[in-house]
């Protein structure tokens, strides 16, 4: 199963070494998720990182 993930969120504590910004970014990303014997398997998440960096102006 996959499902499409959008975030929202302001940048308000400290996110992969960068100071908070009070910035407010949007991720989009996908779940995939195996399911085996009516339970839950296994999960991923694929988050765009790049995007989220640049919204919060610490890369250009």
């Amino acid at each position: 199963m996959a499902i499409r993930v959008v975030l929202h969120g302001t940048h308000a504590g400290p996110l992969l070494g960068v100071a908070p910004t009070g910035r407010t970014a949007t991720v989009v990303g996908i779940a995939v998720d195996w399911v085996a014997g009516a339970k839950l398997a296994e999960s991923r998440l694929g988050r765009d990182g790049l995007s989220l960096l640049r919204q919060l102006r610490t890369l250009r």
